[in-house]
C-alpha cells in the first residue's frame, strides 16, 4: 500500500471549507483558511504539542466561520417568515421591520434582525420568526445552548459546569446563564408535564387497530404493580440575582427544598443475575419540589400507564411517613401498604433503646427480628405494624418530615413504664 502524499500547508484547510461555501462569502472562506494555516504552523514548531492540541485549535478557529454560517442561513430563515400570528394565523398590524435581538449560540453571538406586530385575536405583540427558529420570548440563548446548559446542570451544579464548559462545548457559560437556561428549561418541563396529567387519557382509533393487529389488545397475565414513595433534601439557589434585595426586604433566604420523589414497575419485570440482587428492567420516575399532591398526581399518571388498572395487586412500599400513607389513600386506596424492612428494623430498634438500656440484652430481647445483628427479610410491614400497635409513640428526633409521627406518637404508654 503506498503512504498518502502529504498535502501542502494549503491543503489542509482545502477540503474542510468545501461544504460551507454556499453560506459563507469567499472572504470569510480565505481569512479561516489562512488563520488555520498559521495555527497549524505553530503547531508545528512545537513537537511537545500533540493531537489534542491540534484539535482543540482547529476547533477554536471553526468556531467564528461556523458563526457567520449559522448567523446567515439563521437571517434567511427569519426573512422567509411571513408576518402572522403563529398562534392564530392572523395577519399582524402596526408592523415593526427588522427589530434587532442578540442571540447566545454555541459558536458565538449572532445579531438576528425579524418583524414585530400586533395580533388584534390574541391580543399580544409577537414575533414571528422567534417562533419560526424555536426561541423563546424571554431567552436570549439559542435552542442548543439551552439545551446543553440543561444537560450540564442535571450532573453537576452550575458553579463546576461553568469550569468546564469550555473544554466540553467550546464555549464558556457562565453560572448565571448555565443555572438561569437550566432553569427555563425544567419550567417548561414542568408546564409538559402538568399538561401532560390534566388532559383526559384516551387511545386513538389507529393506535387501538395496530395493537389489534398484533396482538396487544388481549388481556395480560396477573402481574403485581409495586410503587415506591420518599423523599428527600436538596439544596438549590433560587431567585439568582435577588439575594441582597430579599435580604433588604427581610425575606428568608431558603437554600434547602424537600424534593418528593415516587417510582412504580411491574414485579415480573426483574431479572436475576447470579447472586447479586435482582435489577429491574423497566420502571417510571417522578421527582418534584412542587409538594405532595402535584408528585402523586405525576405518580398515578406513571402507574396508569404501566397498568395499575390491570394490576392483581398493587404493593406500595415506603418509611411509614404519615404522609405517604394519606397520600396513597388518596390516589390508591386498594394498594396493600408495606413498611420498608431498613426502617421497620430502625423504628423497633428505637422503641427498644428507649424502653430498655440502649444496645442491652433486654432491647435485642424485645426485637427478635434482628438477633446478633441478622436481619430477617421476612420482616413485614404487617410483623413491625403488629409488635408496634401496642406503642402509641416514642421516636423524638426520628422525623424523615414534618408529617412524620415522632418515635412518642408511635410508643408512648411503653416509654413511660
Amino acid at each position: 500500500m503506498k503512504p498518502s502524499p502529504k498535502l501542502p500547508p494549503a491543503g489542509l484547510a482545502a477540503p474542510i471549507a468545501s461544504g460551507l461555501e454556499p453560506c459563507l462569502l469567499p472572504q470569510d472562506i480565505e481569512q479561516w483558511r489562512a488563520d488555520l494555516q498559521a495555527r497549524l504552523d505553530r503547531i508545528q514548531q512545537h513537537p511537545e504539542q500533540g493531537l489534542g492540541v491540534i484539535e482543540e485549535h482547529v476547533r477554536q478557529c471553526t468556531l467564528e466561520l461556523q458563526r457567520k454560517a449559522v448567523e446567515r442561513a439563521m437571517q434567511a430563515k427569519a426573512d422567509a417568515v411571513d408576518a402572522i400570528c403563529p398562534c392564530c394565523q392572523r395577519a399582524l398590524i402596526e408592523k415593526k421591520y427588522r427589530v434587532p435581538k442578540t442571540i447566545d449560540s454555541y459558536c458565538g453571538n449572532l445579531r438576528l434582525h425579524r418583524t414585530h406586530g400586533w395580533c388584534k385575536g390574541c391580543r399580544q405583540w409577537v414575533f414571528p420568526a422567534d417562533a419560526a427558529l424555536g426561541l423563546g420570548p424571554d431567552s436570549t440563548a439559542s435552542p442548543l445552548v439551552q439545551e446543553m446548559s440543561a444537560l450540564l446542570v442535571t450532573k453537576m451544579p452550575a458553579e463546576q459546569a461553568e469550569a468546564i464548559s469550555q473544554r466540553i462545548t467550546g464555549r464558556k457559560l457562565s453560572r448565571s446563564t448555565l443555572a438561569r437556561e437550566a432553569k427555563r428549561q425544567g419550567d417548561r418541563a414542568i408546564q409538559l408535564r402538568q399538561k401532560q396529567t390534566t388532559q383526559p387519557g384516551f387511545l386513538p382509533a389507529k393506535v387501538q387497530a395496530a395493537k389489534t393487529a398484533i396482538g396487544l389488545d388481549q388481556p395480560c397475565k396477573p402481574f403485581t404493580l409495586v410503587i415506591q414513595i420518599d423523599a428527600w433534601n436538596i439544596r438549590e439557589r433560587d431567585e439568582w440575582g435577588q439575594t441582597q434585595a430579599m435580604q433588604k426586604r427581610g425575606q428568608e433566604l431558603s437554600r434547602w427544598h424537600w424534593v418528593y420523589t415516587g417510582t412504580c414497575f411491574r414485579l415480573e419485570q426483574r431479572i436475576q443475575k447470579g447472586k447479586r440482587r435482582a435489577l429491574i428492567t423497566e420502571r417510571s420516575y417522578v421527582a418534584t419540589r412542587a409538594g405532595i399532591e402535584p408528585m402523586i398526581k405525576q405518580l398515578h399518571f406513571e402507574a396508569m400507564a404501566r397498568g395499575l388498572a390491570q394490576a392483581e395487586r398493587v404493593l406500595v412500599i415506603a418509611d411509614g411517613a404519615v404522609w405517604i400513607w394519606n397520600a396513597v389513600q388518596d390516589r390508591f386506596a386498594e394498594a396493600t401498604q408495606r413498611l420498608d424492612l431498613f426502617h421497620a428494623n430502625t423504628y423497633l430498634w428505637a422503641v427498644a433503646n428507649q424502653i430498655h438500656e440502649a444496645d442491652s440484652a433486654a432491647a435485642r430481647q424485645t426485637n427478635p427480628h434482628r438477633q446478633g445483628g441478622q436481619s430477617h427479610r421476612s420482616v413485614g410491614r404487617a410483623q413491625a405494624s403488629a409488635q408496634l400497635s401496642g406503642c402509641q409513640g416514642c421516636y423524638r428526633g426520628h422525623r424523615v418530615l414534618p408529617e412524620q409521627p415522632t418515635a412518642h406518637e408511635v410508643c408512648g404508654g411503653k416509654a413511660a413504664r
